[in-house]
């Protein structure tokens, strides 16, 4: 934006860039932060699967909520539990499925932690001014399979796990993006088509077309009931309560100890 006549461009501290050290001819160049990986693409996911999905729950639960911004929305006490659970079960299912992305010390390899710590630190950032508009938009590309919400879900289930109902909680906050009042959500072509199909065809539908869910997949049950139990009141929106783990192996959302976490 601008600042009187400059320009002025903020961005948060990111002080490491990950490279592909296969798909370099010559040497590493010799910048500040830049690091040759041979697990480029477990880098990949590690980032879209805990820092970009954990970036998009907060900003359709915290768009729900009524932020305007994704630093007001993990600082909201409803919302911050969700994400920080959520970006625990990727960081331990990527580390399940990648044992390699562990670092170096002892340390490092044992805290799952560390990651999930940095990304909240990097949400929390008020300087960013972060809309959540922003980190929300196009709902139709992040709600698809393989995708920032869809594919932490996938792995975890891979690995073993159970549905985890912090993400079928924000998945199902991603579908009712730009529902309500609100209006700063009106300019995005992906949010109205997604309300139109949902409108038209049900949430069961949507969530085999854009999602890539059969009707009968744990998955898309837990989703299902989660976007059936908001409550929009003229007090705002209510969460619906995540049922205990049952027959279809859904687990229930725990409350996290922010301290042990993030302290």
């Amino acid at each position: 934006w601008h600042d009187g006549e400059e320009a002025e461009f903020v961005g948060d501290g990111v002080a490491e860039l990950a490279v592909d050290g296969s798909a370099l001819h010559n040497p590493v160049p010799l910048l500040r932060g830049v690091r040759a990986t041979s697990q480029y693409r477990a880098r990949l996911r590690e980032k879209l699967y805990v820092f970009n999905a954990g970036h998009a729950v907060t900003a359709y639960l915290g768009w729900l909520r009524g932020h305007a911004t994704v630093a007001e929305a993990i600082g909201d006490p409803f919302v911050r539990p969700i994400v920080v659970g959520g970006l625990l079960e990727a960081r331990r299912a990527l580390l399940s499925a990648y044992p390699t992305l562990a670092r170096g010390t002892v340390d490092e390899r044992t805290d799952v932690h560390a990651p999930v710590v940095t990304a909240l630190r990097r949400y929390a950032d008020a300087e960013l001014a972060d809309p959540v508009t922003r980190v929300a938009r196009d709902p139709l590309r992040k709600l698809r399979a393989g995708d920032r919400l869809l594919g932490p879900v996938q792995l975890i289930r891979q690995v073993g796990g159970a549905v985890p109902a912090h993400f079928t909680l924000g998945i199902a906050a991603g579908l009712l993006y730009g529902r309500g009042p609100r209006e700063d959500a009106a300019g995005d072509t992906q949010a109205r088509e997604l309300r139109g199909m949902l409108s038209t065809e049900g949430v069961m539908a949507v969530l085999g077309t854009v999602c890539g869910l059969d009707a009968d997949d744990p998955v898309a049950e837990a989703v299902a009931e989660r976007y059936r139990g908001f409550v929009f009141t003229a007090d705002g929106v209510s969460f619906p309560p995540a049922r205990p783990t049952g027959g279809d192996g859904a687990a229930t959302v725990q409350p996290v100890n922010l301290r042990a976490v993030a302290g």
